[in-house]
Formats: structure tokens, sequence, C-alpha cells
């Protein structure tokens, strides 16, 4: 019987490695060749880009106002080709991380911009080498050739950065310094929809671990609010219809680009039903979450929060799944068990697969990886709660 599991792990950890050798090449010869051409640069680097100029212009109020940032895009990035406009949508707080880059032309900052999220995964897989696991080279070669990772490099979003923090917030609550968790969990302000990540948490957590994390959240989340406000001033107050209006194809968001339960809600149920569907899922996985919380493994209810997350949150797309490196590792650091190593297999590779190809299907991948870790979760022994951090 050994014998049979580990034949069945050599292949699939044969298969993966193939895989990734394969997808590391591709990957980084594609992204080579976009460091010499300017098309990989109109996509988000741009938009993030064109949210720093206007506030660093002292246009912080107009921030929300699509003929300012049209103007933006078309005149002062000489970005006509585009037909259309690709909108900085995120809170004035986010446009922060590109001030350093308005330094320089667009091409190098772009350059930059890549070689800094290099070197932040490196960082997290040293952070993972001496906290989670020893498979340092694993980490940081799986992550390179993931889908999720490559669109986050190639087309200059933050992902990584949000990985980090998530990275962070987890081995706080796990070491107990519950305080410094709620102030890191803050930053998740950086892209707000990922604040829905922290009930998700904090329902695993007693009410005294909570009590402290609210300490360290709630002042952050305000000081961070205020400086929103002070740089974007009443502008702020029209966010929420900014983002309804830009919230289609008109603007560069693609149906067959997400991955969040709206994109399988609109094929089957048209347009806006998602929403009422969405809150009494996310209320139901909350109750789940408190009634596995003292019987189940505290870190597969969190790998699993973060798939449900990204399965019920609005504006996911596939380079948001970079976050999903944690629970990658989580699954190879379990890799003697043939159902971790196949389903670590069949997430890493499906999610490039999926990305693009099958409208309406990409949130199903989220939801099988969410359901397999609440299944891994009630599984409760020693073993189980070992090794990860």
């Amino acid at each position: 019987m050994d014998r049979k599991i580990f034949n069945v792990n050599a292949i699939l950890l044969t298969f993966l490695i193939i895989f990734v050798v394969l997808a590391v090449l591709q990957r980084g010869t594609i992204l080579i060749w976009s460091f010499s051409s300017k098309q990989y640069l109109i996509q988000d680097f741009i938009p993030q880009l064109m949210g720093a100029k206007i506030i660093a212009d002292g246009r912080g109020n107009e921030l929300y106002d699509l003929s300012v940032q049209e103007y933006y895009q078309k005149e002062v990035f000489e970005n006509s080709a585009l037909k259309f406009l690709l909108p900085f949508r995120n809170l004035p707080f986010g446009a922060l991380v590109y001030f350093p880059f308005l330094l320089l032309d667009v091409k190098t900052g772009f350059l930059l911009f890549v070689l800094i999220s290099v070197v932040v995964l490196g960082i997290l897989a040293g952070i993972f080498l001496r906290v989670f696991s020893r498979d340092y080279w694993a980490f940081l070669i799986m992550s390179l050739g993931y889908a999720p990772v490559f669109l986050t490099l190639s087309l200059g979003q933050f992902s990584i950065v949000l990985l980090l923090i998530i990275s962070g917030i987890l081995y706080c609550v796990h070491s107990k310094r519950y305080f410094y968790a709620g102030m890191f969990s803050s930053l998740l302000l950086l892209k707000f929809n990922y604040l829905l990540l922290l009930p998700l948490f904090m329902t695993t957590l007693d009410i005294s671990a909570i009590r402290k994390f609210l300490k360290g959240l709630v002042p952050s989340l305000l000081l961070l609010m205020l400086m929103n406000f002070m740089i974007s001033g009443r502008a702020l107050l029209g966010y929420p219809e900014f983002l309804m209006t830009t919230e289609s194809e008109a603007y560069g968001t693609f149906s067959g680009h997400i991955f969040s339960s709206e994109s399988l809600t609109g094929k089957f149920f048209g347009e806006g039903v998602g929403f009422y569907i969405k809150i009494p899922l996310y209320l139901a996985f909350l109750g789940v979450l408190y009634l596995l919380r003292n019987k189940a493994d505290t870190l597969n209810l969190w790998m699993a929060s973060i798939y449900m997350f990204l399965f019920l949150s609005p504006h996911i797309q596939i380079q948001d799944l970079s976050i999903t490196l944690l629970p990658m590792l989580y699954l190879f650091k379990r890799r003697k068990e043939s159902a971790n190593l196949f389903a670590l297999v069949l997430i890493y590779v499906t999610t490039g697969i999926f990305w693009g190809k099958t409208v309406g299907l990409n949130p199903l991948l989220l939801l099988a990886a969410a359901s397999y870790f609440l299944l891994l979760s009630s599984k409760i022994n020693k073993s189980a709660r070992e090794g990860f951090i």
C-alpha cells in the first residue's frame, strides 16, 4: 500500500516539476519580451501611475472624474493607442505605492516595479524558509511559474504586496501577536475589498484575541481612511458610484477574466443577481467557520477562507489569485498525502488554463479549493497541526 502511494506521489511530483519548469521558461520568455515592448505597460501599470500622477498634481479631488483620468491616460502618458479608458479604481492610499515611479520614465518604472516584486517574492520565500517551511527553492520556482504571479508581474499589479501583508497577518495571529495582526490588516485597504478577509480570520479566534486584534485594526484603519479623505476630499464620497460605473467591459473588466462568483451568477441568472446571492453565502460561511473553530485545524480554516473570500469578493481577476500561494505551500508541505499532492497539481495547473477561456466557470475552481480545505479541516490529528508555522 505504501509503495503504491509512493508511486502515485512520484508520478504527481514529476508531472508538477515538469509543468513548473516549462511554465517558468515560457512565462520568463514572455516577460523578457515584454520588457522591450510598451504593449504590456498599457494594461495595469499605467492606471496606477495615472492615479499617483493626478494626486501629485494636486488634483486629488478629481481623482474619480472619468474625464480627468481619460486626459491623463491619453495626453500625459501618451497612451492614445487604447480605445477605452483603463481607470484607476483603488482608494487614494493605493496610489501612494506608485509615487516613487513617477520620478522615472514609464518603461524604467515598470522594470523597477517588476524587479521589486521579484525581490518581495524572494523575501517571502525567506520568511517561509524560517517560519513556514524549508522548501525555499520549491516555493520560489513555483511562484515564478504560477499564472497569477506571472500576470501580476507583467501587468504591474501589487498582488505580491497583498500576499506579503496576508502572510504577516497569519504569522502574527499564530504567534499570538494579535495587536500587530490588526495593524497589519489595515494595510489591506490598499485594495479595500480584501478587508472582507478579516471577519473570516477573526471568526476562528477567541473573544480575547479578537479584542486585541481590533485594538490594532480600528485606529490604524481610521488613520488610513483619514489619509484618504485628506488626499481626495469629497471626491471619495463618489467612489462607490465610480466603481459601479467602471465595472464593465467598456472600462476593461472582461467577464472571461473574472474569477469571483459574479461571472458564474451572471452567466446563469443575469447581471446584478450575484450581489443578493453573495451576502447569504458569506454569512453562511462565517457560520461554518464559527462552528468549526474549536473542532478543526485552524490553518485549514484560514486556507479555506482565502479561497472563499476570492469566490465571494467583487472584481477578482487572476492576478488576485497570487495570494493562493499560501494554500499552495500548505499543500506542498503535506505532499506525502496523495490527495494533497493531487489537489496541488490540479489547482496549480487549472488556474492558468481556466483564465480567459471558460467564461462563468472560473469561480468553480475557487469553490472547489475552498471545499477541499474545509474537508481537510475536519481531520483533527497531530500531524495536521505540525510543521507549517
